[in-house]
């Protein structure tokens, strides 16, 4: 089963319906997403041996609104002294997404950042991360998104990668 996993509803309604895949929405944050992936495990609504796929809106500060990256590294956006966070490779992406727990206004980084992809990548190894650029770390311009067109390419993208 291919399995995709979006963090809002209004991204889940942009995907088009594929044979043999599922879209949950997780909700935005790392908490969010760790909650509900623990739960689909337990209630064996997924399994490890599905093949799964993050896709949906990124912040950037790199790239122009309406870019889709294909993301090569999950990092976190979050320090601590109580943790030591390491990058997860995903596959042969164009970028780092950076994931934290705040919406990102400003960062020292540079790439793409999200609320999600690093817990995903923890809890699901071999994960592939599909995002779109939704914009440049203005909360004002993410809650006003207009990209699609980005959807369309995004949907072309999913059937040739799940058929």
């Amino acid at each position: 089963m291919n399995i995709i996993f979006v963090a809002e509803q209004r991204e889940a309604d942009h995907i088009e319906k594929l044979p043999n895949t599922k879209v949950f929405v997780t909700r935005p944050g790392m908490f969010a997403v760790a909650n509900t992936v623990t739960k689909l495990l337990l209630n064996k609504e997924i399994s490890k041996d599905d093949k799964f796929f993050n896709i949906g809106y990124c912040g950037s500060n790199i790239s122009p609104i309406g870019k889709i990256h294909r993301v090569s590294v999950s990092a976190s956006e979050e320090k601590s002294n109580y943790a030591d966070y390491k990058d997860i490779k995903l596959c042969d992406g164009d970028v780092v997404c950076f994931s934290a727990n705040n919406f990102v206004t400003q960062t020292e980084h540079k790439g793409i950042f999200d609320m999600e992809l690093y817990v995903l990548a923890n809890m699901l190894p071999e994960i592939a991360a599909y995002k779109i650029v939704s914009d440049c770390l203005d909360l004002d311009t993410f809650n006003q998104i207009s990209v699609e067109d980005s959807w369309k390419e995004m949907n072309e993208i999913l059937k040739e990668i799940i058929g």
